[in-house]
């Protein structure tokens, strides 16, 4: 193309980013279109950048092989999570695919901490580039950065007029009263405010008439759960118990009876990896125990207790798997997230069946049907181990 595409298509990347912000329902004529993806920021937590990327690497199946765009783009969906965490445990079902993964339930608190977002006029060093923004959204942006730069400058001022006048010992009926000028001051700053915001308030509403025929929001979804759909953190019944590494769970009590998990509780949909985790370090997120220590006569659903049982047998191949790759390290309690995941990758290749029909992924199958399939070819897997 030549010099065609350096003409006429040097700008596809900020139209992404502007497609983007769009479809993720933020209003294109308010100056909150303007905000940053979420990120970590690094001045609230000691060393976060190296903290966080420790733990995508250990939390990632072959962390340790990804490329560095590929890791850039785990890092900001990390950040997203982390960021709307609360947000996402009200919303999503308790049989979330999410609900199971270690990147949601295992979340540390420096990184919840950690990650902000920002608007022009907020930024810090670390704060990605802001692209992607029409030219209304920047005049907007530099209106809030105005109003923002003369409420900081309000204090100063008066504080520095203070000082001036106590210095100068204004005291007689010749010159204003101290108090008088400030008040007088403080009365102008307002006003002055007051037409700053009715200029921006006049550009917003012009830009509002101008787009009037062009529909460039997406409306916000209102997420709707009963009361069986949305996940509970937390219950009247439930007491807090902490293990040897300071990991905390809860237990419940009703009609007399000691429970490790509550009377709604339901198995998430899980693939065999976010099984192993789920098995061996539990649900930091919902406080659950790990699942190996669970016994079937604790779940109130008939239907779970069924799973239960299941995964016991699906777990006991994997450890079996395990020992023949001497992979196997028994650990007491609950297991850190990185050494679940490392299990996986080293099991992995004894429980791939391929399919004759077509490819199979199997990394994300569910646990269910990688069962059936174990069950299906047991007496096989057990040759092949051998």
């Amino acid at each position: 193309m030549g010099p065609v595409k350096e003409r006429y298509l040097q700008y596809e990347k900020a139209g992404d980013h502007y497609l983007g912000q769009v479809v993720s329902g933020l209003d294109v004529n308010d100056v909150s279109f303007a905000i940053s993806p979420p990120y970590f920021e690094s001045g609230i937590v000691d060393d976060v950048s190296a903290n966080i990327n420790k733990l995508l690497t250990a939390f990632t199946v072959g962390g340790g092989n990804l490329s560095g765009e590929v890791f850039q783009v785990l890092y900001f969906c990390f950040a997203s999570l982390c960021y709307h965490f609360d947000y996402l445990v009200c919303v999503t079902p308790r049989r979330s695919k999410l609900q199971a993964s270690p990147f949601f339930t295992n979340i540390p608190n420096y990184a919840k901490e950690a990650a902000v977002v920002k608007f022009p006029w907020t930024k810090t060093a670390s704060t990605p580039s802001f692209t992607g923004l029409p030219p209304h959204v920047c005049l907007l942006a530099q209106l809030e950065g105005l109003k923002a730069e003369i409420a900081a400058s309000k204090d100063e001022i008066i504080a520095g007029v203070k000082s001036d006048l106590d210095g100068r010992r204004l005291g007689s009926q010749s010159y204003f009263d101290k108090e008088e000028i400030i008040a007088k001051m403080a009365e102008f700053h307002v006003e002055m405010m007051r037409k700053v915001e009715v200029v921006g308030r006049n550009s917003s509403t012009a830009i509002q008439a101008g787009c009037r025929d062009v529909d460039f929001t997406v409306g916000d979804q209102v997420v709707e759960g009963s009361g069986d759909s949305v996940s509970t953190i937390t219950a009247s019944s439930a007491h807090t118990l902490i293990d040897e590494r300071g990991k905390r769970f809860q237990i419940f009590f009703s009609a007399g009876a000691i429970s490790r998990v509550g009377p709604e509780f339901v198995f998430p949909k899980m693939t065999l990896c976010t099984l192993i985790t789920s098995w061996f370090s539990g649900n930091q997120s919902t406080k659950t125990l790990p699942f190996k220590l669970l016994r079937p006569m604790e779940i109130a659903k008939v239907s779970e207790r069924h799973k239960c049982s299941k995964m016991k047998v699906l777990m006991m191949g994997v450890q079996l798997a395990a020992e023949r790759c001497d992979m196997w390290r028994p650990q007491r309690g609950t297991w850190d997230v990185g050494s679940t995941v490392r299990l996986y990758e080293a099991v992995r290749p004894y429980f791939a069946y391929p399919s004759k029909k077509s490819a199979r992924r199997e990394e994300h199958i569910s646990w269910y049907t990688v069962y059936n399939l174990y069950i299906k070819h047991d007496k096989k897997f057990a040759v092949d181990l051998t």
